[in-house]
């Protein structure tokens, strides 16, 4: 180099590994006994998103309740389990109306917090892992679940939301993954979900109450026991009691019992007249948030 000539020097970095990386250059000039150092210092990454599940999910359990109806959890995310639920849902619901229907909107979707914690902008695709080919791990069946957008772009620091909406066809239990792809990161970020699918079902401790034969005005009251044993409330009501002749007097003929709750019904019979009665009613059940699912 001639005196005071300046000539740049290129050092070029390449990994296979992400990490912090330091390396110290080292320059000597002839004829002087002093070198000179160029500390360097590089950080190899992937784009990242905040996968803590406090950061991506409103509610948090660290364990589900062991007994029923505690633990039908509702959009909860169960830290023994590693996965989000959505907990019982009504089947048969009209998925296209997700977007339309603030009710269905409500009661079926959650929102998952999706943070860009990386060093790098960044691009993401959704999918779920019941949409692959069944070679690559897909479970050859319709899913209930739903998520929306299928992509997204965050800048460093950002924050966007992920809408996974759950429509359950049948009353059974349904697991998926929500499996985030990042551009540039070949390693992908999986959220566990499950919902249960639920329909209004009711059952008795008694098909026939038989009262018996009974002395002229004497009084008998029996209990008619109604328990819900599905994991979603059930609206019920009994009909044909006008047709019952007036001996017969029942204490409530419609309501709304929770989850593996019971409801006491309470029928009175009076002998007026020598005769034989054998009226019938009938218990008719649905869902309490007005789709007439029985």
């Amino acid at each position: 180099m001639q005196s005071k000539e300046t000539k740049k020097l290129y050092v070029k970095f390449f990994s296979k590994n992400i990490g912090n990386f330091d390396q110290t250059l080292q320059f000597e000039v002839v004829g002087s006994f002093k070198p000179f150092n160029v500390a360097l210092n590089t950080v190899c990454e992937f784009p990242t998103i905040n996968s803590n599940y406090k950061n991506v999910f409103m509610a948090q359990k660290k364990s589900r309740p062991a007994q029923a109806p505690d633990s039908y959890l509702s959009k909860c995310f169960v830290v023994s389990e590693n996965l989000f639920d959505f907990g019982p849902l009504l089947i048969r619901k009209d998925p296209e109306k997700r977007n339309t229907d603030e009710t269905v909107k409500k009661v079926n979707s959650s929102v998952f917090q999706i943070s860009n914690n990386g060093k790098y902008d960044l691009q993401a695709t959704f999918c779920l892992k019941s949409s692959l080919p069944l070679d690559e791990g897909g479970i050859g069946e319709k899913s209930p679940f739903i998520i929306e957008p299928e992509t997204m772009e965050l800048k460093v620091d950002e924050t966007k939301h992920l809408t996974v909406f759950s429509f359950p066809e049948e009353a059974r239990a349904y697991k998926d993954e929500v499996i985030c792809l990042l551009k540039d990161n070949p390693n992908p970020v999986i959220f566990n979900v499950q919902c249960l699918g639920a329909k209004p079902v009711v059952e008795v401790d008694q098909e026939i109450v038989e009262f018996d034969r009974l002395l002229l005005e004497k009084k008998l009251t029996k209990n008619l026991t109604l328990k819900n044993v599905c994991a979603i409330p059930v609206k019920w009501k009994l009909t044909g009691i006008e047709g019952l002749p007036e001996e017969f007097a029942v204490s409530k003929t419609s309501g709304v019992i929770k989850p593996c709750k019971d409801e006491v019904v309470e029928i009175t019979f009076t002998a007026k007249k020598e005769q034989k009665f054998s009226p019938k009613i009938t218990l008719e059940v649905e869902d309490t948030e007005g789709y007439t699912v029985k």
